[in-house]
């Protein structure tokens, strides 16, 4: 055969033409399994013979995608099966990176497009949303995408009807006028150095979208989780990256403006501000984290918000958590625990159901506001470090309630006032506590034992409602004052 031609053949697998060497060997069941295979060989079907410079040629003005025997699994195919105007049309640049022509907008703006998978390899992929031709950044000039001529798409909704996670290890791209980027997959989403370009809004769920009016209303997760390893995820160029999925877990990093993680079966509105949960879970299932941060992983932000809704099923941080400029807020039912760096710039609120841990390792430190961690059905337990370093006027200040006990093991340091409220307190020898301002223990319950070094820049206050008892070192630039049944 002569290794200079090619052919042309349909593939029933990825559904279109694409060109294959003219030596390529034969497709379906081996030799081995029998004389009744139906499969034939390449050299059997229809096909034309082209030169290669021919096939060059009309490879890069987009004409043909180019394959092998052994072709890349990582692909991105429209669903056949979808309405026609929901299948975007999947060509290739002339670098050789996917370019999909997105579907024609609605009068809202919604281009809406669905996949059979959608795969997308470290090389990268363009989501083609130019009326004319365009430089990008990954595959060069971009011709004009033929069905945006009434304009471009102001939503590029990206779903995903596939039995299996979508594997992101590469950037995707909008071409021409920037656009919300939204990746639907109830199967699953796997993030391996991915990364969105020229979008406003990112958002990987693993939700059924919801459409009302031609517009993207809410998500309903029920299943599903957005997995980030590898080089992570980089959604640094957009003001607002969400994460709607049943389950989360971070073994990389992910870099964002304002990041907002919502897990749980829930019904989640289109910009994740919105929560309606559909099952709250088991109240006696086995304790799980919906949020698991990895040691290795990593959430770098201006602002992050995070929220887990489902009974027993918590938020775990062993990496880093950071808002660099804002706030960071974390609201769970299962329990919150902290083996790593918890920080913000500004206030720092932690609210779960059950306990809340910072454990020896763990270290929750607000830079210029307040730090405030709530135990609703459980207590506390701090062996780490909570630092509240705020100088302006109300902020520094630590606050810790609980409805059962606070067990301070580590150190708890605040410019401002020190505040702990529960039924029980404990303080143990190990324990350092030191407020610029004022330390009060207040004690719902029986008893506050205090068996530790402490030092107030002005007032301690300890407060029990039953009995204090105090074996350690109590210093006070103005007042010490203890109130009990018994002292």
């Amino acid at each position: 055969m002569n290794k200079h031609l090619y052919r042309i053949i349909f593939s029933k697998r990825l559904q279109r033409l694409v060109v294959v060497s003219e030596i390529a060997t034969r497709e379906g069941k081996a030799k081995h399994q029998g004389q009744h295979c139906h499969s034939t060989s390449l050299s059997q079907r229809p096909h034309w013979k082209l030169p290669a410079l021919t096939v060059g040629l009309y490879s890069l003005l987009g004409f043909f995608y180019f394959t092998s025997a052994h072709a890349d699994e990582l692909q991105i195919r429209a669903d056949n099966t979808a309405p026609k105007n929901q299948q975007p049309i999947v060509l290739q640049t002339a670098n050789g990176l996917p370019q999909v022509n997105i579907q024609t907008p609605n009068d809202k703006g919604l281009s809406h497009n669905k996949y059979q998978q959608f795969d997308v390899a470290q090389k990268g992929a363009i989501l083609n949303n130019s009326r004319k031709n365009t430089q990008t950044e990954q595959g060069g000039w971009v011709q004009a995408n033929p069905y945006l001529v009434g304009g471009e798409a102001k939503v590029i909704l990206n779903e995903i009807n596939a039995k299996k996670p979508s594997q992101l290890k590469g950037y995707i791209e909008v071409a021409g006028k920037k656009a919300d980027v939204i990746i639907a997959n109830p199967s699953g989403i796997h993030c391996e150095g991915c990364g969105i370009i020229n979008a406003g809004r990112s958002t990987l769920t693993t939700g059924e979208v919801q459409i009302e009016n031609g517009e993207v209303k809410s998500y309903r997760v029920e299943k599903g989780s957005v997995t980030v390893s590898g080089r992570g995820f980089d959604s640094s160029r957009q003001d607002y990256t969400d994460i709607i999925a049943k389950e989360v877990k971070v073994n990389a990093g992910i870099w964002a403006n304002e990041l907002k993680v919502t897990t749980g079966q829930n019904q989640v509105s289109a910009n994740n501000d919105s929560i309606q949960v559909i099952r709250a879970g088991k109240a006696n299932q086995p304790v799980g984290y919906a949020v698991d941060v990895a040691e290795l992983g990593g959430m770098y932000a201006n602002k992050i918000h995070l929220i887990g809704t489902e009974n027993g099923l918590g938020v775990r941080n062993a990496g880093h958590i950071g808002a660099s400029v804002g706030e960071v807020k974390i609201t769970t039912e299962g329990q919150l625990v902290n083996t790593g760096y918890l920080g913000a710039k500004q206030d720092i609120t932690l609210q779960s159901q059950q306990q809340i841990a910072n454990q020896p390792a763990g270290v929750i430190y607000s830079q210029q506001g307040n730090l405030q961690a709530t135990s609703k059905q459980n207590g506390i337990q701090q062996q780490g470090s909570l630092i509240a370093k705020g100088k302006a006027q109300g902020k520094g200040n630590i606050t810790l309630k609980a409805k059962e006990t606070i067990s301070q093991f580590g150190e708890s340091l605040a410019e401002g006032n020190i505040t702990y409220q529960a039924k029980h307190i404990e303080t143990h020898p190990t324990a350092k506590l030191i407020a610029g301002g004022t330390f009060t223990h207040t004690a719902q319950g029986e008893q506050v034992t205090i068996p530790a070094y402490h030092s107030a820049g002005n007032v301690l206050n300890l407060i029990a409602e039953e009995t204090i008892l105090s074996h350690g070192k109590h210093l006070a630039s103005t007042q010490i004052t203890a109130q009990a049944k018994t002292t």
